[in-house]
């Protein structure tokens, strides 16, 4: 069977022909072009991120590049990220999107608050999908900080300063009480959606 190939999915071997596989890898660029898609919409629509009367050429551009650098960054997890270097992918995607789009952004800058909640918007969904391990925190908006004490007043679209990142970080843990971000922010996500 030269022509076949072999997919792995926890522990069971499938056999799929090559003509399968290339099926599977346009479904998948397809669910990954939505995921993408999805985690962008999701943190701009929002959060203020743009200059008055910001020209489609720019909001375009601003899409695509921080598409460009979810996708960049998010190849380093495909192996367990630890919680510094997440953060500061967190820091990197912010400057990066900073100085790539400045003419778009509001003062020029990607607000870390909305850095984080591209990122990690990405990340959960590429992890639901058994893509990546567990990463190290959860997309924090406002559903999930009405959750944690402390922080139910503070905009997750004004987290301008990495140290205010780690400080909700650090609310949220005591929040979940020992049980992974990624685990207790889905959980609770799926509460509040459901209207409970």
């Amino acid at each position: 069977m030269p022509n076949n190939k072999f997919v792995w999915e926890e522990g069971d071997v499938e056999v799929i022909d090559t003509a399968d596989m290339r099926l599977l890898d346009d479904k998948w660029r397809f669910i990954h072009s939505q995921i993408e898609a999805s985690s962008v919409i999701a943190s701009l629509q929002r959060a203020n991120v743009y200059v008055a009367k910001v020209s489609d050429e720019h909001r375009g551009q601003l899409r695509s590049v921080l598409g460009s650098e979810l996708q960049r960054i998010g190849v380093r997890y495909g192996k367990s990220v630890m919680e510094l270097d997440h953060v500061r992918n967190i820091e990197e995607l912010a400057l990066l999107i900073s100085k790539r789009c400045r003419p778009a952004l509001v003062d020029g800058r990607f607000r870390i608050g909305v850095a984080q909640k591209t990122l990690n918007l990405y990340l959960k969904c590429l992890w639901c999908l058994r893509r990546i391990p567990m990463p190290p925190h959860c997309p924090f908006d406002s559903r999930i900080m009405a959750h944690i004490p402390g922080s139910e007043d503070v905009a997750w679209t004004k987290l301008a300063r990495v140290q205010e990142y780690e400080d909700l970080v650090a609310a949220a843990k005591r929040a979940a009480g020992g049980k992974p971000l990624a685990e207790w922010e889905l959980i609770l996500y799926n509460y509040v959606s459901s209207g409970a």
